[in-house]
């Protein structure tokens, strides 16, 4: 927890861009090598995740890697009891869902100067776990992640369970993270 705190503090407030690397992650090589694998972009289109994109675009430029767009829908809990009769509701709801996010990740790749391959994928469940299942999969070289400056100085070194935070503990794979 307390290592998690520091690295949280560190990435939330550093003035550029932080690439955190966990003890037990997949050996990372040198930034003169090549990068073995893709590159995975998370992103909720939000302002963060925008300031992000550059970066992340510039990079699989760099190492001539593909960039994967991830966005993860969250999960709508449903209500206790039987449900067979809203299974095909929520499916079609899910699929549209998936479609329209798709179709974004396809515009907001679109904005980039890009000269590697882009893939889009849209994931459900927690956002955290997804990114790093993901990354997991595809066997990512490292996930870009855009996070938001903490509006209050206590909050950044006591919140292990932000978004940005699970994915840096978890992850196997070195984690970039920018401020915004």
């Amino acid at each position: 927890m307390m290592l998690g705190s520091v690295a949280e503090e560190i990435y939330r407030r550093a003035p550029c861009p932080v690439i955190t690397v966990r003890p037990c992650a997949a050996d990372v090589p040198p930034m003169d090598d090549a990068l073995r694998g893709p590159l995975l972009f998370a992103t909720d289109f939000g302002e963060a995740s925008r300031h992000a994109f550059p970066y992340a675009v510039a990079f699989a430029n760099e190492f001539r890697v593909p960039l994967i767009f991830l966005h993860v829908i969250p999960e709508v809990p449903l209500p206790e009891g039987p449900q067979w009769h809203m299974a095909g509701d929520i499916m079609r709801l899910r699929e549209n869902a998936r479609a329209v996010t798709i179709e974004q990740l396809h515009r907001l790749a679109l904005e980039g100067t890009m000269t590697c391959a882009r893939i889009c994928r849209v994931e459900f469940g927690l956002p955290s776990e997804q990114f790093v299942k993901t990354a997991d999969e595809v066997n990512a070289a490292g996930i870009i992640l855009g996070v938001k400056q903490p509006r209050y100085a206590v909050i950044a070194s006591h919140t292990p369970w932000h978004t940005a935070a699970e994915v840096v503990g978890s992850a196997t794979c070195p984690v970039l993270t920018l401020k915004y």
